[in-house]
Order: C-alpha cells, then structure tokens, then sequence
C-alpha cells in the first residue's frame, strides 16, 4: 500500500495564504513565517552535517519546490508590472 505523505508546514502555510487570495502587493511581500523558515535552517544544517533521514529530506525538497513556486509567480507579477 502508497503511504500518503502529508504536506509540509510550509506548503499548509502557503496554501492557506493562496486560497485568502492575497492581492498583488501581499504575493510579492509575503515570506515563509519564522518557524517555517527557523524549520527549513534546521534541516539544511542536518543535511550538510549528512545526519538527515529520509523523510526529512522529502520534507526539505517540499520547502524547495514551495519555495521555487512562489519565486516563479513573483517574477510572473512583476514582469507582467514592468510590461503595463
């Protein structure tokens, strides 16, 4: 049986700030919350002592991919800005 992963804190995070419909202005303002980003340190700092297991690397490439949509639809909002 497919174990079912549950979504990191970030991605819940992200999701709950998407689905508010945030406005322009909020999109490009908004960072991960502290303990988000206090978590992400914590498991960069395992993987470069090579002490982290598996599920937190899973965890980690979520932060990434998370991480890499957002800088995507920033630069979406504001190349869309500079060709109005």
């Amino acid at each position: 049986m497919a174990q079912t992963q549950t979504p990191t804190g970030f991605v819940q995070e992200l999701a709950g700030f998407l689905s508010s419909q945030p406005s322009r202005r909020e999109l490009l303002a908004s960072r991960p919350s502290k303990s988000v980003q206090k978590r992400a340190r914590e498991l960069l700092l395992k993987q470069n002592e090579g002490d982290i297991a598996y599920p937190e690397l899973q965890e980690l490439e979520e932060f990434a991919v998370a991480e890499r949509l957002m800088r995507l639809i920033k630069a979406r909002l504001r190349t869309k800005k500079a060709a109005s």
